[in-house]
This record gives structure tokens, C-alpha cells and sequence, in this order.
């Protein structure tokens, strides 16, 4: 005899205690389940059950809350997880109730509806050519350091860019900048600046508004190696022999060496090394050599000191005068300060902003250390802020000494005009404006990208053939996420203004069972495009809906096809018109884990096919035809294309 559903009875169990396990959550128990968590009854992904299911129909979407859901992350390819706020549908036992999700109510809100599975149902050779990204995406050089003024008798190195979208063109270009100065994270709330540097490229980086490059640029030819890699003959540079600021790169008055000022952490030797006492008049003057802004350093109090290597700005003088620390520190001695007014606008800048760093009382009680090496740790701020550039080993967390390296900024044109670096927004309205007007919406950014090329001084370049080889074949090793192919990316269409796009689905041999709105949506996403999503605050409490440009969710759809009267297990066509330059693609979202295995069923299901206004103004055969610009949305390039016209019919008032 089969005990009751929705219980489980352990082996040996006797009949009259048949009910007291109750199939747990997450699971269903049909009649004779001998464990209450065996992998066969449990819920598929993504679905749950309420405590003492007995079927695999009880099994229901659940729900994801607004503050777990994943962010599209424009630097993880694999991460681009879709959410919808409102979705209903009722659950597939006989006569069950509606469940209802709605993310977006001010009160009794619920979490929203993960996308399963996304389905590519494209027949591509039964369709028009899909768009093409012209977006050019650089992410490393390699090798990513040389010798700073190039290579002795050989002439100029070769260095391969690793990037996207890179075209075999003509123009195909590469741009060399050398960096002046950048911010580095570090504690406080002034920016800190290092000289010779660009803000590290990578996620969650904000490298625009901090990053100073030279106007003087050196452009060489590149060669195409594919669609991800091109070569380019690297210039030689030839930087200022040592940098000293007097904040970030110091100098040892005794056998002039450069030093770089590095925050310590609690990790570092020294950092809660002994301390001693220092009795007041215990040390006569010290005096320094001279040179700009130097002046006696003076025991004139005493004063608890540490015996390690990291020190606070009150204990740095008196290291220096007991002996311990030769490195000359302006700042520390209370000689740096305040820029003069006739600076250079670019060291005014960087003098003011590191002399309010190191007058913040914060910072005034961090301790600093002094490193003479090539190769520096990368503090955990740094690899916190993802701010780490790992090189030239990208599995330690180590950079180039800023005080000994000079950085050069690398980006890549396809066209000879637009760099992957270059800054390009398009404003959500012919009026221009800020990124906020009056209405709150946002423009679009396209996001700027280089590679950084590191050239170090020949005292401290390791002319070592083995080296260089290992280090780049290292560099030369396919990574997944930049050279791999991107979901995200593949079946883009593009319409140009009055241009149509004609729709074929053919979804005849879908199971009856799989109900349209309720386990499964098509999807049509546009771009341009905006709207408003949920999310949390770091505190996991929601916060106002914020516009997302583009859009996260895909475009309404006609209230014809919508209809729940309207069967979807039928041929169809939609047509998708545009008035100005769009890209557009169409997907299937499968939300209920039951249907997951019927995926395939969508694939070579649908064809778009484009046409466009064509007998108003033929320019076929003419010597000079009219072009114009693609819209940035739909071509980081803005390339020239046919003006087309359509016939327009007026009615004159007499």
C-alpha cells in the first residue's frame, strides 16, 4: 500500500505514522517517497513548493527580490541575467489560484521573475545580414612594458593590441599618449594623484574624469591580425630622467634614488613595530643639502616614534634625524606648500590636490612607507576598487613603481577618426544639454577603452631574452572573456530611419501545455531605448527606481498579439518600424522551470527580413548621391550612408 502524497515516509515507517514527515520546501513527495530531499522529487530551477506538495505541478516560478537581482556588468560577459518587475500566471495543478509578482508598488511589493533561458530563434540564412558592431574595444597590450627608449639598433617594437570589433581596413590606426598624471585610490576623502600614470582600465573603474594625457599624440599604422588582435610598430619614449613631486615620488639626498610614498597596511613589517620614546634636545640639527625648499629638520620636543619602516607624518622628522630614514620629505617636514599661483595649470592641479590630501586629518594619521623596487603590491584599496593592474603577471597583485616607469596610453581606430578612447555621448534630445535636463533622462555614454603600455628606465630594464619571451607568450594567451564570443552581442539588427522589419515566427509545434504570457515571452529589445528598474542601496533597502540606459526589458508589444484570445501556436508576422536610426533584436524567455528542457523547440523559428523606401528619390547611377550620418546609437563611427526619401502627400488651404 503507497502512503499519502505529500509526505515521506523513512523505510521501516508504520502506517499509522505515515503523516508525520511532511514533504519540506523545494520538494514534492508523490505516494511512497522514501526521502524528504532526494534529488528525483525536487523542483526544477528556479521553482519552489509549498510544504506538503505531492506533484511535480506544484511546483512554482519563484521569485527573486529586487535586492539579490544580478547587475549587467559591462565587463563580465557572462553575467547578463534579465528580471521582469510584473508578471502573472496561475499554477499548473486543476483549478489552481493565479500567482501574482509586481515589483514596482510602493506597498505589498514582491520580488520579480528571473529569465531562465534566453533563446536565439533566428534562422540566419533564411535572413537579412545582422548588424555588425563597429564599436572598437581595446583591453590590453602585450607585451605590456619595454625598455623607455625602445630597443637599441633594431628599431621600433611590435606590440599587439587585444581588443574587439577591429576591422582590416586602410585605416586601421593606433594612437600612443603618454600619461601625466592619474588618481589612485586610496583612504581619505581627497584624490590622490601619481605622476606618469593612467588610471587602470577595468571593472568598475572610473578612469575618465581623473586621467591626464599629453595633447601630443604619435599615431603608427596597424596590422590586422583578426577581429581581436592587430599589431602596431610601438614608438620610443624617452621620459625625464626621475620624477620627484615631493608627495608621491621623493628623492634619498645621499645617493639620489627615487622612492615611492605607499600607504601601509596593517600586512606590512613594521606597521605596529616598537615603539621608543624620544626625550626632548636629545638630537642636534640635521643638515641637508641643499635644495628646493630645504631647511633644517629639528628635534625641538619629544615625541614617540616607531623602530619599523612605516610612519606616521609626526614620526617621519624624526626617523630622519636619528638617522634611520636618509629620503628627504618636504611635506613631512612641513615644507610642502600650497602651489604658487604661477604654476602650469596641470601642476597647479596636481600640487593643490595632494597637498589637501596630505593636510586631511585621516590621512595625517596613516602611516607611509618608502619602495625603491620596480615591481610594487598593489594595496587592498586598489584590488578592492578593482583599480590593481596586475602586471606584468596578471595573477599577482603587483603594479609597475609609478616613480620609475613611465605609462603610455594605447587605443585603436578602424576608421583613422574614431579612437577607442575618444569620449562620445549621445544626448537623449536634438536640444543637447547636460546629462540631466528638466525631465531626468539620461543620455548615452559609450564607454572609452585603451591598453597601457609601461615603458621602464634602462637602469632598471631586465634585457633578458627568456624573460621577455616568457612573459610574452604569458601575454599572448586567448582569454575567454575578451576574445570569446558574447551572447550579448550576436543577433542585432539594424534599421535605418524609414526602414521596416518584418517578423516570421512559425511556432506550430509547440506543446499546447506551454501557454504564452505565462510560461514563456517573446522578447524585442530596442535601442535606443529607457526605462525605470528596481534595485537596493549596499544596505539591502530599496531606494527609488533609477532610468537604465538602454533599457533592461524588452518593448511593449502589440495589444493584438498580447491578447490571450490570439494563439501563439501559430505562424505570425510583426512589423517593426523605425523613425530613426535603430538596432533591435528578438529573443524567447522561457520563466517556469518545467518548460526549460523545451528550449530547443524555438531555435530556427523565426526570420526578419528589411526593407526600405526605394522609388520616391533613386540615386542609383548618379555621380554624387546624398548621404548622411548613421545616429551614434546604432555606430560608434558614424558612418555615411544613402539619404533615403519617402513620397509625402500635403493639402494646400486656398
Amino acid at each position: 500500500m503507497l502512503f499519502r502524497s505529500g509526505y515521506y515516509c523513512l523505510r521501516g515507517t508504520p502506517l499509522y505514522l505515515a503523516t508525520r514527515n511532511k514533504c519540506p520546501v523545494g520538494y514534492y513527495c508523490p505516494g511512497g517517497t522514501a526521502s524528504g530531499s532526494s534529488a528525483e522529487t525536487r523542483c526544477p530551477r528556479a521553482t519552489t513548493t509549498l510544504t506538503g506538495a505531492g506533484q511535480l505541478a506544484d511546483c512554482r516560478i519563484e521569485e527573486v527580490d529586487v535586492c539579490d537581482k544580478k547587475g549587467v556588468d559591462p565587463f563580465n560577459v557572462f553575467e547578463d541575467q534579465t528580471y521582469y518587475p510584473k508578471h502573472a500566471y496561475p499554477l499548473l495543478t486543476e483549478g489552481a489560484e493565479m500567482q501574482y509578482f509586481d515589483s514596482t508598488t510602493e506597498k505589498d511589493s514582491t520580488g520579480e521573475v528571473a529569465v531562465l533561458a534566453k533563446v536565439m530563434p533566428l534562422n540566419y540564412s533564411a535572413s537579412d545580414p545582422h548588424w555588425r558592431n563597429d564599436t572598437v574595444e581595446v583591453f590590453r597590450t602585450c607585451p605590456d612594458y619595454m625598455v623607455e627608449d625602445g630597443t637599441e639598433g633594431e628599431g621600433e617594437d611590435e606590440v599587439v593590441i587585444i581588443g574587439r570589433n577591429f576591422r582590416d581596413s586602410e585605416l586601421l590606426t593606433c594612437r600612443f599618449s603618454a600619461c601625466l598624471r592619474a588618481s589612485a585610490p586610496a583612504t581619505g576623502p581627497v584624490t590622490r594623484y601619481e605622476p606618469r600614470v593612467c588610471t587602470n582600465y577595468g571593472p568598475g573603474v572610473d578612469h575618465t574624469p581623473f586621467t591626464a594625457v599629453s595633447g601630443k599624440q604619435v599615431m603608427t599604422r596597424a596590422r590586422f591580425l583578426s577581429e581581436t588582435r592587430v599589431s602596431c610598430p610601438a614608438p620610443a619614449y624617452a621620459f625625464a630622467p626621475s620624477v620627484v613631486d615631493n608627495s608621491t615620488c621623493i628623492r634619498d639626498h645621499l645617493t639620489s634614488q627615487v622612492a615611492y610614498v605607499v600607504e601601509c597596511t596593517e600586512d606590512d613589517p613594521g606597521y605596529g613595530a616598537e615603539t621608543e620614546e624620544v626625550p626632548a634636545g636629545q638630537f642636534e640639527d640635521l643638515n641637508i643639502p641643499a635644495g628646493a625648499n630645504a631647511r633644517r629638520a629639528k628635534n625641538s620636543g619629544g615625541a614617540t616614534i616607531s623602530k619599523g619602516s612605516c610612519y606616521t607624518m609626526d614620526e617621519w622628522r624624526y626617523a630622519q634625524v636619528r638617522g634611520d630614514n636618509p629620503y628627504f620629505f618636504p611635506l613631512f617636514n612641513n615644507e610642502l606648500e600650497r602651489p604658487a599661483d604661477d604654476a602650469s595649470s596641470e601642476a597647479k592641479a596636481r600640487d593643490q590636490s595632494n597637498w589637501e590630501y596630505y593636510q586631511d586629518a585621516q590621512v595625517k594619521n596613516m602611516k607611509f612607507k618608502l619602495v625603491t623596487t620596480l615591481m610594487v603590491d598593489c594595496t587592498k584599496d586598489e584590488i578592492a576598487k578593482n583599480a590593481c593592474p596586475r602586471t606584468p603577471d596578471p595573477d599577482a597583485g603587483t603594479k609597475f613603481n609609478p616613480c620609475l616607469v613611465g605609462q603610455v596610453r594605447v587605443d585603436v581606430s578602424n576608421d583613422g577618426r574614431m579612437f577607442s578612447g575618444d569620449k562620445l555621448e549621445a544626448n537623449h534630445t536634438i536640444l543637447g544639454g547636460d546629462t540631466y535636463d528638466n525631465s531626468g533622462h539620461l543620455n548615452h555614454e559609450f564607454r572609452q577603452s585603451w591598453g597601457l603600455m609601461n615603458y621602464v628606465k634602462r637602469d632598471r630594464f631586465i634585457n633578458t631574452t627568456e624573460v621577455a619571451t616568457m612573459d610574452r607568450s604569458r601575454c599572448n594567451r586567448t582569454k575567454a572573456r575578451e576574445e570569446g564570443p558574447r551572447s550579448r552581442e550576436a543577433g542585432w539588427f539594424m534599421l535605418k530611419g524609414l526602414e521596416r522589419a518584418v517578423l516570421s515566427f512559425d511556432l506550430r509545434h509547440l506543446p499546447r501545455d506551454m501557454v504564452y504570457d505565462e510560461h514563456f515571452k517573446l522578447a524585442v529589445y530596442v535601442r535606443p531605448s529607457r526605462a525605470k528598474d528596481e534595485w537596493c542601496n549596499d544596505a539591502r533597502v530599496r531606494i527609488a527606481a533609477a532610468e537604465k540606459v538602454p533599457s533592461r526589458l524588452p518593448a511593449e508589444l502589440p495589444m493584438w498579439f498580447t491578447d490571450p484570445s490570439v494563439s501563439k501556436h501559430q505562424t505570425f508576422n510583426i512589423s517593426v518600424f523605425a523613425l530613426d536610426d535603430v538596432i533591435f533584436k528578438v529573443e524567447f524567455h522561457i520563466l517556469h522551470g518545467l518548460f526549460l528542457p523545451l528550449a530547443d523547440f524555438f531555435k530556427n523559428s523565426t526570420t526578419v527580413a528589411i526593407t526600405k523606401p526605394s522609388r520616391a528619390f533613386v540615386q542609383e547611377g548618379l555621380k554624387k548621391k546624398n548621404t548622411r550620418k548613421l545616429s551614434p546609437f546604432v555606430s560608434f563611427e558614424e558612418r555615411l550612408v544613402d539619404q533615403t526619401y519617402i513620397f509625402e502627400i500635403g493639402r494646400a488651404h486656398v
